[in-house]
């Protein structure tokens, strides 16, 4: 089972989440149908498939992009492990680097290592559940 059509999944996750209530805040999010955006996604997407970090382990993701800025870019993305006899997938946000894929803390340290790496509007509004994400 793949998690492709990308870009038409995360159109109609935001077009769901605007009409059904939306956010609190207006935090500015990346257009899904802008062609860098879409460009973006491609490139994480081909990231992921290429990993060989044995705690981010090579997978399928859907991906929905908040911002892209200078030198990085923000997001959420559920992924799913290629290749593995196993059942593995996560759901949470992400920011890219260049090819380095960043992911925040489990536990007790996940709000604060989110609020160090992304911007403040950004961290809050995944913090309070105000923003898009993928099922």
């Amino acid at each position: 089972m793949s998690l492709g059509g990308g870009v038409k999944s995360a159109v109609a996750v935001l077009a769901a989440v605007m009409l059904l209530g939306g956010c609190s805040r207006q935090v500015e999010i990346a257009d899904p149908l802008d062609p860098a955006v879409t460009a973006e996604i491609r490139r994480i997407k081909d990231l992921h498939l290429a990993s060989t970090d044995p705690a981010w382990p090579a997978a399928e993701c859907d991906i929905v992009i908040y911002r892209i800025d200078e030198d990085s870019t923000y997001g959420w993305e559920h992924c799913r492990v290629v290749g593995s006899e196993t059942e593995s997938a996560w759901s949470t946000p992400f920011a890219v680097r260049g090819e380095e894929i960043w992911h925040p803390q489990d536990g007790s340290e996940y709000a604060s290592s989110l609020q160090e790496r992304f911007p403040a509007d950004l961290a809050e509004a995944v913090l309070e559940r105000d923003l898009p994400t993928l099922p």
